[in-house]
């Protein structure tokens, strides 16, 4: 077993309903109910920097990188992903069954 493989098994018994590696980070994820998250937090910091983004992922050909936060949560991530390129912050401002409106 891989040392990401054991964080993430750690994570699941800690209450995690899922949890997975991101890109060539790798970044590790965990998806939690909401208010379960302290033990999950709590052990992917003492392996690295916890960012604290909703979801997050890679896409396309350049990579692009991408990340989605609660308003005011964004800055960490803004922070990390500036040291790899130019970064925008976009708001959804409505969203529909005919798609979403960006605004940024």
């Amino acid at each position: 077993m891989c040392y990401e493989e054991e964080i993430l098994e750690r994570a699941e018994r800690l209450g995690a309903l899922t949890s997975g590696v991101s890109g060539n980070g790798p970044s590790l994820f965990a998806i939690t109910k909401e208010g379960n998250e302290g033990p999950i937090v709590e052990e992917f910091s003492k392996h690295g920097e916890v960012l604290g983004a909703l979801a997050s992922g890679v896409s396309g050909n350049g990579p692009s990188l991408f990340a989605i936060t609660k308003e005011g949560d964004e800055g960490p991530i803004v922070e990390e992903f500036s040291k790899h390129g130019e970064v925008r912050v976009v708001e959804l401002v409505s969203h529909g069954s005919l798609g979403r409106t960006f605004k940024g």
